[in-house]
């Protein structure tokens, strides 16, 4: 069982940043420059960057280089994840012509190797236009940067096609025309299997709502290729995009949280997602305590695990815990949290223990 750190709790993104100019400008070059709504934590509006983060580069590459760790960004305070540092980064030299990975190294070659599918691989995809043989109020928009290959594309579009599923009500548009969501794509050759596997999050919010408007998500290469291999890529995808769509990372924002990491007892206290916690795990909820009032949430781990994710001691298994197993399964109480955070979802608390579709029966409608 692999480590994902997936979020922090608590401060706003610039905490995560840190690290002075150098590391806002590195992570400011993921992004379209006209498209800057940072999570400011209340202070200065939409577009502010404060600096005062305790996040720096070399904090942050020291929590990012566990071997055999799934490492989606991990950041002292953050609700975003973000490397702090260009030094976390290496660029990609794309051949113009678009059919080869200059730069060398094992990781260049594996996704050299897409250059047979050029002709299938795709510069963006939205989802829940009729592409899974449905259609739906709440479109994933992806803008894929760089290279790939279509086996690696696919385990986005599978993952966007799912949320669009499980989420059908509209979301307000954002600044630029954004409905409902657009993640920025990136497969990066970072540090090779095993390393740093890369970062995920939101990274602009809706004033009101506090729902993501933007995200990025980006994973080197090389782990991308194995765990594609493996048959867990597209869980890890799902995973990660959905900390894009909020899970765990603005959880303390929208008030759905009591407890403490530091005081083991942190919970989750949406209503939807304590009615499916009864309901589907009767067996833990029963002896629970604190059953009626929220989720256990993971207060193990460190930043990064800690705090944004459902406990993986109680719920192994679960997509949405901090750690991958060999079979992972969306439950409906992640749904049920989703609809907690201002989601209009599938799920019904009046049948608050119906079976929830996974992945493969959406991959089955591709």
């Amino acid at each position: 069982m692999a480590r994902l750190i997936g979020t922090g709790a608590g401060g706003p993104l610039e905490d995560v940043l840190g690290g002075g100019s150098a590391g806002r400008s590195a992570f400011r070059s993921l992004l379209d420059s006209d498209s800057f709504d940072f999570l400011s934590g209340g202070q200065g509006g939409a577009g502010a960057i404060a600096q005062g983060g305790p996040a720096t580069a070399a904090a942050v590459s020291a929590h990012m280089t566990m071997p055999q760790s799934l490492i989606a960004g991990l950041g002292a305070a953050g609700d975003m994840l973000a490397m702090a540092s260009a030094g976390l980064r290496q660029s990609l030299d794309i051949d113009p012509r678009g059919a080869a990975l200059i730069a060398g190294g094992a990781a260049a070659e594996a996704v050299a190797a897409a250059g047979a599918n050029a002709s299938a691989v795709i510069t963006n995809y939205v989802s829940g236009q009729g592409g899974a043989g449905f259609t739906s109020g709440f479109n994933v928009e992806i803008v894929f940067q760089g290279t790939w290959s279509e086996a690696l594309q696919q385990a986005f579009i599978v993952a966007a096609e799912y949320l669009s599923f499980v989420i059908q009500g509209d979301v307000r548009n954002a600044r630029g025309g954004i409905d409902d969501i657009r993640l920025t794509a990136s497969l990066p050759e970072i540090d090779g299997v095993n390393g740093i596997l890369g970062q995920a999050g939101p990274t602009a919010l809706r004033f009101f709502s506090k729902l993501p408007s933007q995200g990025v998500m980006e994973f080197d290469v090389a782990d991308a290729a194995a765990l594609n291999d493996e048959g867990l890529f597209d869980e890890v995808v799902l995973h990660e995009m959905m900390h894009t769509l909020g899970f765990g990372t603005i959880w303390d924002r929208l008030g759905l949280t009591d407890g403490s990491v530091f005081g083991g007892d942190m919970i989750f206290t949406g209503a939807n997602a304590i009615a499916a916690y009864n309901a589907i795990f009767g067996d833990i909820a029963g002896p629970d305590p604190n059953s009626a009032f929220g989720v256990p949430v993971e207060t193990n781990g460190g930043p990064g695990t800690a705090g944004g994710h459902w406990d993986d001691g109680t719920f192994g298994g679960e997509l949405m815990t901090g750690y991958i197993s060999e079979v992972n399964w969306v439950s409906g109480m992640t749904i049920a949290a989703l609809e907690d955070m201002g989601y209009n979802t599938v799920f019904n608390a009046g049948n608050a223990d119906a079976d929830m579709i996974q992945l493969d029966d959406i991959l089955a409608m591709l």
